[in-house]
């Protein structure tokens, strides 16, 4: 075989009109939202970290969302409710809940905290293109500080496409 090479010539290039190219099973976007250390969260109502608002890509596309929140102190013994919310509504409540985890706290002190993951995929299918909220809410039996030592909590949204 000899050294032989090819050659395109092209005069035009042109990408496609269409904006978002839709292929089964990738993620179309992600979004991340994140809060800083929140102190003395008081016991009994939800408080909200983080109410987000995003654009879905597709009508019928689902999502993955994580949570993170690190550092977590409380009286011992006493709980924390984490809920995650999406839907078309800035009222978190108002939408579908997506996660609901209960974590038991280990006391107030440094040497205590306790870091709340959870993930969810699925439980929610964009059926529009318009503004939605993806929320993340806590709701303490006791006084509760998160992200303590001023680390950063985060609610990460992937959009599925279908």
């Amino acid at each position: 075989m000899g050294d032989s090479m090819s050659k395109i010539q092209v005069d035009t290039i042109e990408g496609k009109t269409t904006v978002n190219t839709k292929i089964a099973g990738h993620v179309a976007q992600v979004i991340q939202a994140t809060f800083s250390e929140q102190s003395s969260i008081g016991s009994g109502s939800a408080t909200t970290l983080i109410n987000q608002t995003f654009t879905p890509k597709f009508s019928d596309s689902k999502f993955l969302v994580s949570i993170h929140l690190p550092n977590c102190t409380s009286t011992d013994g006493e709980k924390v409710v984490v809920n995650a919310y999406i839907g078309t509504s800035s009222t978190p409540t108002s939408n579908t809940n997506i996660i609901n985890h209960q974590e038991e706290m280990g006391g107030t002190g440094g040497d205590d905290a306790r870091s709340i993951n959870n993930q969810d995929y699925g439980s929610f299918t964009a059926s529009s293109t318009s503004t939605h909220y993806v929320s993340l809410t806590v709701t303490p039996d006791a006084t509760l500080t998160v992200a303590r030592h001023s680390t950063t909590g985060k609610l990460i949204l992937q959009e599925i496409t279908q």
